[in-house]
């Protein structure tokens, strides 16, 4: 019997973005031989995280994907508690509370959600996928023959204030709804964006928040409740491929982190019945010069 069931929610960042196998060579050939699976999952913190439980003793599932946020969020929570097999003292939620520019739209076309990318200086429409990365040629291009609609939709409906105002107050309303209900929740990338009055007054959440703790290349120490942000600037795939593939997630090293300090918080809130993790720095290193071996060429400086 499955003793606990941990689901994690947010965007590419928890759901592996950058480990896209199938998709992108670069991936294959920096990250091919490390002995873990050619997937999202397997290189996301989530699956770095199920590789540290005791096999068959707990599950993990990821329910992030690429381009989502919020709105993904709130309807896979209610899903997840809606399903007959929820159990409060078994299942935990892991939220992570994204920036605006991410619209969860209803597609009749393909009978599925669609995520619209945005931004708002200048505003626009970015892009529009049901599944990144895996959507088939029919769905691109049924997508596609919308295109102008959500050009249009961004244009006409999306104001900044407006749009952080609506994260800030659902937000409120799930947290408050899960601490009402005694429903086990972590935050994992920081504290949500709301008002310093609506925070202090009603939303009650620091417990909840996972602290982090870097030590950068040159020896400093990086205490963040947001581990996207404060590790960009020295472990992006980028950095850690020595330049060679360009993107700007999170690379192995920080979602090995991320997984252990995770570990280690759930061992301290008594969640998890083990020895804590040791996070070895040195790690950096060993898998810089493993990607270094497989490209076989000289790192940019």
């Amino acid at each position: 019997m499955i003793q606990k069931r941990f689901h994690f929610f947010w965007t590419s960042h928890t759901a592996g973005g950058g480990f896209e196998f199938h998709k992108k060579p670069k991936v294959r050939k920096c990250y091919g031989n490390f002995g873990i699976p050619h997937n999202e999952h397997s290189f996301s913190f989530p699956g770095q995280f199920e590789n540290l439980l005791s096999d068959g003793e707990h599950e993990v599932v990821n329910h992030a994907k690429c381009g989502y946020g919020n709105e993904l969020m709130y309807r896979k929570v209610f899903e997840v508690i809606e399903n007959p097999h929820f159990h409060i003292n078994r299942d935990i939620l892991f939220l992570e509370i994204s920036d605006a520019g991410r619209k969860e739209i209803w597609n009749n076309d393909i009978n599925d959600f669609v995520i619209l990318n945005y931004a708002f200086e200048p505003l626009a429409n970015h892009g529009v996928a049901s599944k990144y990365w895996y959507d088939s040629h029919d769905t691109i291009t049924k997508l596609e023959s919308r295109r102008e609609f959500y050009n249009e939709l961004i244009k006409s409906s999306m104001d900044s204030q407006v749009q952080f105002d609506l994260i800030a107050r659902n937000c409120i309303m799930l947290i408050n709804f899960l601490q009402n209900n005694n429903i086990k929740f972590y935050i994992t990338n920081g504290f949500p964006p709301v008002k310093p009055s609506i925070s202090e007054n009603y939303y009650k959440v620091q417990n909840h928040i996972i602290q982090y703790e870097f030590i950068t290349p040159n020896g400093d120490k990086i205490k963040d409740e947001t581990f996207v942000t404060s590790t960009e600037p020295y472990y992006s795939i980028n950095l850690e491929t020595g330049q060679y593939y360009d993107d700007f997630h999170q690379g192995l090293f920080v979602n090995k982190v991320v997984a252990k300090t995770i570990y280690n918080r759930l061992v301290d809130d008594k969640i998890i019945t083990s020895e804590k993790q040791n996070i070895d720095w040195n790690e950096w290193n060993t898998i810089t010069e493993k990607i270094k071996n497989n490209i076989g060429i000289l790192w940019a400086k």
